[in-house]
């Protein structure tokens, strides 16, 4: 098996980290290293990876023109981080042909009778369109494509290369899905496929912040597009009455986003942009806030086609969670926080100051019923069977047979 990723690999974090400026992807990163985790956990560890590290191009989002890759190792199986040029625009077509050297090299080192399963992540054009051009090359080989689709391509590309991603998706044998909406908007029919949200890659000793070490705060960690509700919570937020209370921000964006959050900064001494953090520091940050807040709406299309990795992540942590219900996550999850009316977005404000004014034993227990219900259910080991189910189906086997 062969697996393709856009990750930052354990080998090159604080490389990348460093010539970025923090301007990578750390929800992306976290999904795929989890997935690559349960698989390890499951004994079914890629042979090969062939990675693209998840950043942002050169000139502004990236110090360095020439992102240079170099092989490392994972597990039983063996990786590298691929190469390319990183200028904007032309930076997809540098990955590509990167991804799809190393494929042509890792091919030729397969038996010609062996089975060649690609599990790859995303339908981003630069990770799907080598996978499609090879499975095309390689007719006399056995050649499956197993797909984790996060997000679907309308939301993540240039919309004149939607259309191209759609028509590749059709090479897809098999599916993972973050919702069951997806399915049909990729039509997908016949073809094997499972839903999974996500798996949380979990330390099972982990227990919830006691009362005594936290700080009354609300945390928002995640990108700073207005999209997705930031703006809106801080509009709230400067309407609550309550001073005792902090909203700590903390997240990537772009050089406006960022005035657009200091704006509220400058307006509110309550309210603090913490920056660009590490993926530890944002964990840490998760356990002392009181609460932490997802304000993304239901308003728009994308939801019903996303699950936001931070639901999972928050839940984790033990701290008490606000959200709303997003028509893209199971409802099972609902019964572990607090919601904010679907209907009324402007209620941001009122469910803000509810909790703050409610007994906070009681928003307490429910984050330690959330942290439970992950660690029981949703761990990377459980959910990752998923995508070996898919995996097994695709190769014409039931999981479990040999």
């Amino acid at each position: 098996m062969i697996f393709i990723g856009c990750y930052c690999e354990e080998s090159k974090k604080d490389y990348l980290f460093k010539i970025t400026d923090g301007h990578i992807s750390i929800s992306a990163s976290t999904f795929q290293e989890a997935v690559l985790d349960g698989l390890a956990k499951n004994n079914y560890t890629p042979d090969y990876i062939v990675n693209l590290p998840a950043i942002g191009s050169f000139p502004k989002r990236c110090k360095k023109l020439y992102v240079k890759g170099g092989s490392f190792e994972y597990k039983s199986g063996k990786g590298y981080n691929c190469s390319f040029i990183n200028l904007t625009y032309f930076k997809r077509f540098f990955c590509e042909w990167s991804i799809r050297a190393q494929l042509k090299q890792i091919i030729k080192k397969i038996e010609k009778q062996e089975d060649i399963v690609i599990l790859s992540y995303s339908l981003m054009f630069p990770l799907l369109s080598p996978i499609v051009k090879i499975k095309k090359k390689y007719t006399d080989r056995k050649i499956k494509v197993v797909t984790i689709v996060p997000d679907m391509p309308e939301f993540i590309d240039h919309p004149k290369y939607v259309g191209s991603l759609y028509r590749l998706s059709t090479y897809i044998d098999g599916f993972v899905l973050l919702t069951e909406q997806m399915a049909e908007k990729l039509n997908v029919k016949k073809r094997p496929y499972e839903v999974m949200e996500g798996p949380y890659r979990c330390n099972q000793t982990e227990k919830p912040t006691p009362l005594t070490n936290r700080q009354k705060a609300f945390f928002y960690s995640g990108t700073l597009d207005a999209w997705y509700g930031v703006i809106q919570l801080l509009e709230a937020f400067t309407q609550v009455r309550n001073t005792s209370y902090k909203l700590w921000i903390c997240g990537s964006g772009t050089p406006q986003e960022i005035e657009d959050i200091n704006k509220y900064v400058r307006k509110d001494s309550r309210i603090e942009y913490l920056g660009i953090l590490k993926r530890d520091e944002v964990v840490d940050l998760q356990k002392k806030a009181s609460f932490l807040v997802n304000p993304r709406n239901c308003s728009r299309e994308f939801t019903k086609y996303s699950f936001p990795s931070k639901t999972m992540e928050y839940l984790a942590s033990g701290t008490p969670t606000l959200m709303f219900p997003l028509p893209g996550a199971p409802r099972e999850y609902f019964d572990y926080v607090v919601l904010f009316d679907e209907k009324e977005p402007h209620t941001i404000k009122e469910i803000i100051e509810k909790v703050i004014s409610s007994d906070y034993s009681i928003y307490e227990d429910l984050g330690r019923k959330a942290q439970r219900f992950i660690f029981d259910n949703k761990t990377s080991e459980k959910q990752t069977k998923k995508i070996i189910k898919v995996i097994e189906s695709v190769r014409g086997r039931r999981y479990g047979e040999q």
